[in-house]
C-alpha cells in the first residue's frame, strides 16, 4: 500500500504562510482574554447564541412573505442551492442601500468566506503566465496564500504612512508591463487594513479609481470591517 506523505504533494502545502491563520486561531483560543488584531476575529462578547434561531425565524418569514410555498421553503433550507448562492438578491439590496452599488442579483456570487473569494477570482482573471495581480504590501496573508496555491506569482506595492501610495502603483504597472507582462488587478484593504490599519481617505479612492480606469487595471476591494466600522 503507497504511503502519502507532504514531499508527494505540491509545493505549496509545506508553505508556512498557509499555516498562519491556524496559528493566530490557535494562540487566540488558548489566550482567550487577550485582544488579538492579528486574525481579524470578531468580539465574542457581541453574540447572542439565541438571535441564531432568530434570523432563521426571519429569513423563512421572508421567503413566506414573498410567496415561497411550505414546500419551496423546504426545499431551499434543505436541498442542494444555486452554485453562486441563494441570497443573492437579499445582498444586491443591501450593497444598493448601504453601498450605493446598483448590482443584479445574477452579478452576486455567495462564498463561504473570503479565502474562497480570493481563490475563485485569482484563477478566473489569471489566464497564464503573461498575467499579474498586483498585492498592497503589507497585506492580509489570505490573498498570498490563495495565489500560491494557484502557483500565481504576486507583485506587491508598497503602502506608505497612510496606506495606498499612487506613484508605488504606477510604478509597479509599468514594471509589469515592461517585463511583458498585464497587470490585471489590484488587490487592496481599504478600510482598516490587516495588518498595516491605514484607512484609505476619500480622495485617494477616487484617486485609485481613475487610476485604474486609466491602466484598465480591476481593483479586488477586501473590506470585512466596513460594517463595523465608525462613520
Amino acid at each position: 500500500m503507497a504511503r502519502l506523505s507532504k514531499g508527494d504533494l505540491h509545493s505549496s502545502v509545506s508553505d508556512p504562510v498557509l499555516d498562519t491563520m491556524t496559528f493566530l486561531n490557535e494562540v487566540t483560543l488558548r489566550y482567550p482574554d487577550a485582544i488579538s488584531f492579528a486574525p481579524g476575529r470578531p468580539y465574542d462578547g457581541f453574540f447572542d447564541t439565541e438571535q441564531i434561531f432568530g434570523y432563521l425565524r426571519g429569513y423563512l418569514d421572508n421567503e413566506a412573505a414573498r410567496g415561497s410555498s411550505p414546500e419551496r421553503i423546504r426545499t431551499l433550507m434543505y436541498q442542494y442551492g444555486p452554485v453562486a448562492g441563494q441570497i443573492r438578491d437579499i445582498v444586491a439590496d443591501w450593497l444598493r442601500t448601504d453601498e450605493r452599488i446598483d448590482v443584479a442579483p445574477e452579478s452576486v456570487v455567495v462564498t463561504v468566506g473570503a479565502q474562497e473569494a480570493m481563490l475563485l477570482v485569482l484563477r478566473a482573471l489569471v489566464g497564464g503566465p503573461e498575467d499579474a495581480v498586483l498585492v498592497a504590501s503589507p497585506s492580509f496573508m489570505g490573498i498570498t496564500g490563495a495565489a500560491r496555491l494557484l502557483d500565481i506569482p504576486v507583485t506587491p506595492v508598497p503602502e506608505g504612512p497612510d496606506g495606498y501610495r499612487r506613484d508605488a502603483l504606477e510604478a509597479a504597472i509599468e514594471r509589469e508591463r515592461a517585463r511583458g507582462r498585464r497587470p490585471r488587478a489590484f488587490y487592496v484593504i481599504p478600510d482598516h487594513s490587516n495588518p498595516s490599519g491605514t484607512t484609505m481617505g476619500l480622495r485617494d479612492r477616487t484617486e485609485l479609481l481613475e487610476l485604474a480606469a486609466r491602466h484598465d487595471l480591476l481593483i479586488v476591494e477586501d473590506s470585512p470591517y466596513r460594517l463595523v466600522s465608525p462613520g
